[in-house]
């Protein structure tokens, strides 16, 4: 097969936000990132959850039969391997045919040992119509300065009284106004924020792109969308919160023939696929024990 997409929708059933490098703008406030002042749900939030479940999945798979990774190839499947230092000369056109034939490495792309870019192609969430974010505040606050702990609910009382004096410094230079801050001792236990996130309710459109799968990378891919409706149904940041819960649909065509749909209840946490898209997953549970997942071993140029 050539091509294989699914396109659909994410409703975002109770909010969305993210955490990136830049998104602490102005100090304690985080921002969406947003495209022409319209936020969306980064390909990135959606393809690193989706890989990371893959691994978990193979994983789990693998241990049943007493088969566990080294960190090499924890590494490799999860997040297409670490930089590692040595000689990197490799033979790329053998390498890269290595790497090809390896379901979770051909899928998503490696970075190491050489860069190969992933068949699949996931592309950001863009937020139907126009919505202005919310913004949630909140306080991450010490048990401590608020009198709910003692020094005698605690083992290691050096600690706490130091931490103690620590505190009362700091309280007597706020009350001399002294301008020379420096002069504080750092205490970062109760932390103002907020951040901005995309409204519940919001439905987002939404496509991902396979070029040239095999049948057994195409299989696993849907095998992995199942383990993410069943056991974590989610993208983005403040899970704790309870955010980023999704529902999703995705209508799937093989080579521009819509073969069937895909259907994921994040409240329930359940998932139906017609039965021409799930016969590709049980063709790859099928195969399982014949595919190899642990990381190559890459022969070096001589």
């Amino acid at each position: 097969m050539k091509h294989v997409s699914l396109d659909g929708t994410l409703d975002l059933l109770t909010g969305f936000t993210v955490s990136y490098a830049d998104s602490r703008k102005d100090g304690s406030k985080i921002f969406l990132p947003s495209l022409g002042g319209h936020p969306f749900v980064p390909a990135t939030s959606i393809k690193g959850k989706l890989r990371h479940l893959n691994t978990a999945m193979v994983m789990e798979k693998l241990k049943e039969k007493n088969i566990l990774f080294t960190l090499n190839d924890l590494f490799f499947n999860s997040m297409g391997g670490i930089k590692e230092s040595g000689d990197s000369n490799f033979d790329v056109l053998t390498e890269r045919s290595t790497l090809l034939q390896h379901p979770i490495a051909g899928l998503y792309g490696v970075s190491e040992p050489l860069f190969l870019k992933g068949k699949i192609q996931i592309e950001n969430a863009l937020v139907n119509g126009h919505v202005t974010p919310d913004v949630v505040s909140g306080q991450r606050n010490d048990p401590i300065q608020k009198g709910e702990i003692t020094r005698e609910d605690v083992s290691d009382h050096d600690q706490f009284d130091s931490y103690i004096e620590k505190l009362s410094s700091n309280r007597e230079k706020r009350k001399e106004k002294d301008k020379d801050t420096s002069a504080l001792k750092p205490i970062s236990t109760n932390m103002p924020h907020s951040r901005e996130i995309i409204p519940p309710g919001t439905t987002c459109s939404h496509s991902i792109s396979i070029s040239y799968p095999t049948e057994i990378e195409l299989g696993m891919f849907f095998a992995t969308l199942r383990r993410f409706a069943t056991s974590a149904p989610f993208f983005g940041a403040q899970l704790g919160m309870n955010l980023g819960i999704v529902d999703v649909e995705y209508e799937v065509s093989v080579d521009g023939e819509t073969i069937g749909s895909i259907s994921i209840n994040g409240r329930k946490r359940t998932i139906e696929m017609d039965s021409a898209v799930k016969a590709y997953e049980d063709g790859f549970w099928e195969n399982f024990s014949n595919i190899q997942f642990q990381r190559p071993v890459f022969k070096k140029e001589k």
